[in-house]
């Protein structure tokens, strides 16, 4: 398990440093999820 979470943390490092939202873009990121995993009508 160490050696397969080095490789995904490798992997992650070598696409670049993450990007950070603001408040807002968090915000409406969340609200795009809101309805995540429930069953559609």
């Amino acid at each position: 398990e160490v050696e397969n979470l080095s490789e995904l943390y490798l992997r992650a490092l070598s696409v670049g440093e993450p990007v950070l939202l603001t408040a807002d873009e968090f915000a409406d990121a969340q609200c795009q999820f809101v309805g995540y995993g429930k069953p559609r009508r």
